[in-house]
């Protein structure tokens, strides 16, 4: 089941697990269309054809980076802090899951030797994007 972590009812993070997107059958979108980043599995036929297509271009207001993990492999611990760096949450992804990283602050800690990739928004401006807590 896909999962949302909240504080304070804001929401913070989504995380896909393996078993979610095995589940998932055609187009099904794990975020609603007004977050920031967006995902979706989709399985197709042979033979499916998706139409040629092109995005427009125009002005969007972001106001804060959200990124995406999909772990290729291994084991991580994913923590959550509050504005008060304080610890609120821990949750463990494993091989194949996905995480959204919407608001707050979030550390990791290595389970197990781990590959990932990692999607945000850009461009990245390092002084401007990210403080350590």
């Amino acid at each position: 089941m896909v999962k949302q972590i909240n504080y304070k009812k804001k929401l913070q993070a989504i995380l896909i697990k393996k078993e979610d997107l095995k589940k998932s059958k055609n187009i099904n979108f794990f975020t609603n269309s007004k977050l920031t980043l967006q995902v979706a599995s989709m399985k197709h036929p042979k033979g499916h054809k998706i139409l040629p297509h092109k995005h427009n271009r125009f002005l969007r207001k972001i106001y804060n980076t959200s990124e995406a993990l999909f772990l290729i492999k291994g084991k991580i611990k994913v923590n959550f802090f509050d504005k008060n760096r304080k610890f609120f949450k821990k949750v463990i992804l494993e091989t194949g899951d996905i995480i959204l990283f919407y608001a707050g602050a979030h550390g990791f800690e290595i389970l197990k030797n781990s590959q990932m990739i990692e999607f945000k928004q850009g461009p990245y401006i390092e002084k401007k994007d990210k403080l350590l807590i």
